[in-house]
């Protein structure tokens, strides 16, 4: 992960691209687009917005502050065509620590699992 000018980018998507997956100062509603090719070769896009800015939020027994949830919607595209997959994940994020809940929300087998942060430490 490598941040510049307040965006965080990564190249886990695709070996050797980086792409903005979190940005600081996000706005409701803000919303970007990352497309990758899938290690299968199909082409996927990511589509990320901004569903909430909170002050604070209560995980467990903890309470986090500056809090931005993204949602991120997975799409594959087949002849230029963007289909969702229909799996949702909202990720939490705590300014200066990252991410402190992750939720999935799918049709179908899969169904909704939620992911809270167990513990951190900051060096």
């Amino acid at each position: 992960m490598k941040k510049n000018n307040g965006e965080y980018f990564s190249d886990s998507l695709q070996a050797g691209q980086m792409f903005v997956l979190l940005k600081d100062d996000m706005k409701l509603g803000d919303t970007w687009r990352v497309k990758f090719k899938a290690p299968i070769g199909l082409d996927i896009v990511y589509v990320y917005t901004a569903k909430e800015i909170l002050s604070g939020k209560i995980i467990g027994e903890t309470e986090y502050k500056d809090i931005a949830s993204v949602e991120l919607d997975s799409k594959y595209v087949i002849n230029d065509v963007e289909t969702s997959i229909n799996a949702f994940t909202l990720t939490f994020y705590a300014k200066g620590i990252g991410p402190i809940l992750t939720t999935t929300t799918t049709t179908g087998v899969i169904g909704n699992n939620s992911y809270p942060l167990l513990s951190y430490q900051l060096s």
